[in-house]
C-alpha cells in the first residue's frame, strides 16, 4: 500500500478482469432416485439406471428384487467438483465514484453550499458521477496494456429538474503500457486526471493535481518512484482561443481560427518510501515541480489594429514537497503534510484564466503559497478524519491593497463512532475564512469573512473504517455566517440576511474499482 494509503479513496481497487468467486462451483449430486440428474445424464435416466444395477446385483446373489427395493441399492459417487479457474488480470473491468443527495434549507428551498473559500468542506456538494471503464491485455510477455476511460456527469438529474439533458465530460481517456523494456517502467499517452494524494474532507489535491492532454513516463525502482509528464491545454476562452466568421467564396462565410494559444505544462515527481511493509510504520517524501508556458497571440486579429488586443508570451513555475506516514494505530491511519509555492502563470492553476494581470497583460508577478494537512486516525471503534489548508495568493496587478489578494483557510474534523455493525454516528466541525488585503468593494470596509459549521450524520456504512464505502447518510448542518460572509451574496439573495443557515439532507456516496489519478 505504501504512500497510497494516504488518501483512502479508491484503496480497494480490484484488478481488471477478475472473475466472480462462484465461477466453476458444482454442487454435489443428491442420491439417485430423488429425481435429480447428474452432470451429463439426461433427465429421467438416473433412477432407471440405479434400478437396473440393483436388479443385476440381486440376480447374481440368487435373490429377487423389485424396483422399490433397488431404488436405494446403489448410491452413485458425487461428481468431482471442477477446479476453479485461475483469476485473470486481463480483460474488461468497471468502476465508479458517485455521490447523490436530496436536501432542503428549512425554508422550502434546496439547500446550497455556504462555502466562501476555494476549497471548503465537501458535505454540501451537489450530485456527481464518474464511470470508469478499463480494458487490460498482455499481448507480449512481460508487457501490459491498459486503456482507461472515465465519464463524468454533473448534477442535472432528470427526476428533479424534468430537463432531459445532462452535462457530460470525458475525464480520462488514455492508454498505459507497463513493463516496456524494464518491468518498472510505465508509459502513457492521452487525456488524464494526473493526481497525487488528496484532502478528502475538502475534496482538494493540495500538491499535484493536473488535468492534461499529453503523455508521461513513470519509473519504479525498489522504493523509489520518478514520474515525468508533458502536456497541453487550450481553454475555450478569449485568453487562449478565438474563432470568427469571415467572408468566404461565392458569398458564403466560413469559420477561421484567429487565436490558438496552447499552454504547455511539464511536471516532475520524485517519491521515496521508507518502511511500511508488513504492517510496520512507513514514511514517504515526495518532491514535485511544474513549468508552465504559453505563446504570444492577438485577440481580434481580424479587425483593425486599434481594436486588437496583444497577448504576450507568459511563463510560470511551481515547486512543492509532501511528507507522509502510515501504518500507525489501525486500518487506514495516515498523516500527510504539504507545502507548495507557485509563481507567475502557475499560481492560477492550469484550468484557470489569469486575472489581475500586470500592465503588460502578463501574470509574471502573481504568486501563491499553500500549506496543508490531511490525516486519518483509527483505533478500535473510533475514527477521526482531519484536513485543512492555509493559502496566500497575490495576483499580478501589483496593487498593495487589493480585495482579490490575501489569505484564506479551511479546516475540518470528522469523528466517527462505530456503534453497531454497519451503523456509525458521525459528526463534523469545520472553520473557514478569508483575510483580504483590501476593502470589501460594496461597503468599502475591512471585512474578515468567516463560516463555522456543525454537522450530525447518522450513517449506514458497509465496511470498516472512515473510508469504508458505500455510505448512506442523514445529514444536518448548522452554518454560522458573519457579516463578511453574508456580503458574499448579492443583496437580492434571501441568504444575504441570514446569520444562521441549515442543511437537511439524505446522501449516498460510493467508490469501487475507481481511478482517482
Amino acid at each position: 500500500q505504501g504512500g497510497d494509503q494516504a488518501t483512502g479513496r479508491g484503496r480497494d481497487v480490484a484488478q481488471p478482469g477478475h472473475q466472480s468467486s462462484v465461477v466453476g462451483r458444482v454442487a454435489a449430486s443428491p442420491p439417485a432416485g430423488r429425481g435429480a440428474t447428474q452432470p451429463g445424464v439426461s433427465a429421467g435416466t438416473t433412477e432407471n439406471r440405479g434400478a437396473d444395477q440393483g436388479a443385476a446385483a440381486a440376480k447374481r446373489a440368487g435373490q429377487t428384487s423389485s424396483a422399490s427395493r433397488t431404488e436405494h441399492a446403489v448410491s452413485p459417487k458425487p461428481a468431482p467438483a471442477k477446479a476453479r479457474p485461475p483469476k485473470s488480470d486481463t480483460g474488461f473491468a468497471f468502476g465508479s465514484y458517485g455521490r447523490v443527495s436530496a436536501s432542503t434549507d428549512g425554508h422550502g428551498w434546496q439547500a446550497r453550499s455556504t462555502n466562501i473559500v476555494d476549497h471548503g468542506p465537501r458535505l454540501e456538494e451537489t450530485p456527481y458521477l464518474e464511470v470508469d471503464l478499463y480494458y487490460k491485455l498482455k499481448p507480449f510477455h512481460g508487457i501490459t496494456f491498459k486503456t482507461v476511460t472515465t465519464l463524468g456527469f454533473t448534477d442535472d438529474l432528470f427526476h428533479y429538474t424534468g430537463d432531459w439533458s445532462s452535462m457530460l465530460a470525458l475525464r480520462n481517456l488514455y492508454l498505459e503500457a507497463s513493463g516496456v523494456y524494464y518491468k518498472g517502467l510505465t508509459l502513457w499517452v492521452g487525456s488524464r486526471q494526473y493526481r497525487g494524494d488528496d484532502i478528502y474532507l475538502l475534496d482538494f489535491w493540495p500538491l499535484d493535481n493536473l488535468n492534461t492532454l499529453g503523455g508521461g513516463a513513470i519509473l519504479d525502482w525498489r522504493r523509489l518512484s520518478v514520474a515525468l509528464h508533458a502536456g497541453v491545454n487550450r481553454l475555450r476562452d478569449k485568453y487562449q482561443y478565438q474563432e470568427v466568421a469571415v467572408p468566404g467564396l461565392d458569398n458564403t462565410s466560413e469559420q477561421v481560427v484567429t487565436l490558438d494559444r496552447q499552454r504547455f505544462i511539464t511536471s516532475l515527481k520524485v517519491s521515496q518510501r521508507f518502511g511500511g511493509q508488513g504492517g510496520h510504520l512507513g514514511f514517504k517524501v515526495k518532491g514535485y515541480a511544474e513549468i508552465h508556458a504559453i505563446g504570444a497571440g492577438v485577440y481580434n486579429a481580424h479587425l483593425e489594429s486599434d481594436k486588437q488586443t496583444k497577448l504576450p508570451a507568459d511563463q510560470g513555475w511551481l515547486i512543492g514537497v509532501q511528507v507522509g506516514m502510515w501504518n500507525f494505530l489501525e486500518r487506514s491511519s495516515h498523516l500527510n503534510l504539504f507545502f507548495k509555492y507557485a509563481k507567475g502563470l502557475a499560481a492560477y492553476g492550469e484550468m484557470a484564466v489569469p486575472w489581475g494581470l500586470s500592465p503588460d497583460r502578463s501574470a509574471k508577478r502573481a504568486q501563491a503559497l499553500t500549506m496543508a494537512v490531511s490525516g486519518n486516525f483509527e483505533w478500535r471503534f473510533l475514527g477521526v478524519l482531519v484536513g485543512g489548508y492555509v493559502q496566500y495568493f497575490r495576483d499580478a496587478d501589483g496593487q498593495k491593497y487589493d480585495w482579490d489578494d490575501g489569505w484564506q483557510y479551511a479546516f475540518a474534523v470528522r469523528p466517527q463512532v462505530n456503534i453497531a455493525r454497519n451503523f456509525a454516528q458521525v459528526f463534523e466541525v469545520s472553520f473557514q475564512g478569508k483575510w483580504p488585503a483590501g476593502l470589501e468593494p460594496r461597503t468599502e470596509t475591512v471585512q474578515r469573512p468567516a463560516v463555522t459549521k456543525f454537522s450530525v450524520m447518522p450513517t449506514l456504512v458497509f465496511g470498516k473504517g472512515t473510508y469504508a464505502r458505500p455510505q448512506i447518510r442523514l445529514v444536518y448542518t448548522l452554518a454560522l455566517l458573519n457579516r463578511g460572509a453574508r456580503l458574499a451574496y448579492n443583496p437580492v439573495d434571501p441568504r444575504s440576511t441570514r446569520k444562521v443557515q441549515h442543511y437537511i439532507g439524505l446522501q449516498a456516496e460510493w467508490w469501487y474499482n475507481s481511478t482517482y489519478r
